[in-house]
């Protein structure tokens, strides 16, 4: 066990597949991830506790789930009326662990809110067991095996539920502490890439302002943009490089209209997303899509694939 008291993946693996040839139950991923709490995820379960509302807590996992290393990442992929949560892994996963991991997303986002929320849709990779009574009943959707990934999807109404315990100083010391730890447990860790998470959860609804960024960050303007210019960069060419890579993504899911998109990055108008985009690819998004749509006729459905750590939570 490490010194936070997580396990190596290997080890937790290990218990999973040992409890599921004990309880003899093909479903003991479903069973445990019902057990799901805070302390499950340390410090990054008492943060998204604190938050006010679904939205808030899934943007703290985005940022902080390194903290807990993830067998599997959270990968967010905005859509048209839903909200795709991809639990993103490197590897083949077990049923056991996918389960375990889509369950305990849904038991921690009911705890959390105090209602009985539920998924529209339910994805996992490995074949249907026998019996699917359990998930149908515990999921209340649909759930589909044998998929290409391993997900779920909510609507995105319900993003805005709110959490009932939330504590905003208590938020702001444990976020402090979070930040501190991830600098010096993640020799990766970027400053930039916090600046950059910050800016993806933001765009959806505007483009951030230099101000707004730096109180998130718990920075003056100032410090800000001398961090940001000691790596070459400054805050606007910060957003231009997240919008871009975001767009890229965005487009090459065909499920996303251009509309669409140009409001996921927070632009007013499809005029001032087609000139930003242009200057940065030299082509305007359509023509981008239609590149892509040429050249990758039988592709997968895009999905990110960030750093990776292994961890003992499948968060």
């Amino acid at each position: 066990m490490s010194d936070d008291g997580l396990l190596p993946s290997h080890i937790y693996t290990t218990l999973l597949k040992a409890g599921k040839d004990l309880t003899n139950d093909p479903a003991f991923g479903l069973l445990y991830g019902k057990s799901a709490a805070p302390g499950r995820w340390g410090v990054l379960g008492y943060i998204m506790t604190c938050c006010h509302t679904l939205d808030e807590a899934i943007h703290c996992q985005q940022r902080y789930q390194d903290l807990v290393g993830s067998m599997g990442t959270l990968v967010v992929h905005p859509r048209r009326d839903t909200l795709r949560l991809l639990w993103d892994t490197d590897f083949t996963p077990l049923a056991v662990q996918s389960e375990e991991a889509i369950t305990g997303w849904v038991t921690f986002g009911r705890w959390v809110t105090n209602t009985e929320l539920s998924p529209s849709h339910v994805y996992f990779s490995h074949p249907a067991p026998i019996d699917t009574k359990p998930y149908r009943e515990f999921f209340n959707c649909d759930v589909e095996f044998d998929s290409q990934f391993n997900a779920l999807e909510i609507g995105a109404s319900l993003l805005s539920t709110p959490i009932e315990r939330v504590d905003e100083k208590l938020k702001r010391q444990l976020i402090k502490f979070a930040d501190k730890r991830l600098e010096n447990t993640n020799e990766s860790y970027s400053f930039l890439s916090v600046v950059k998470k910050y800016i993806k959860e933001t765009l959806p609804k505007a483009a951030p302002t230099l101000q707004e960024a730096a109180t998130i960050l718990d920075l003056t303007p100032r410090t800000l943009q001398r961090r940001l210019e000691k790596k070459g960069m400054h805050f606007s060419g910060v957003i231009e490089e997240t919008r871009n890579e975001l767009a890229i993504q965005y487009l090459e899911d065909l499920d996303n209209t251009i509309i669409d998109v140009t409001f996921l990055l927070g632009f007013s108008e499809q005029s001032a997303f087609t000139r930003a985009f242009k200057r940065r690819t030299g082509l305007n998004p359509g023509e981008y899509r239609k590149k892509y749509i040429q050249t990758e006729p039988m592709s997968e459905e895009s999905v990110g694939h960030p750093h990776q750590q292994m961890n003992h939570s499948g968060c």
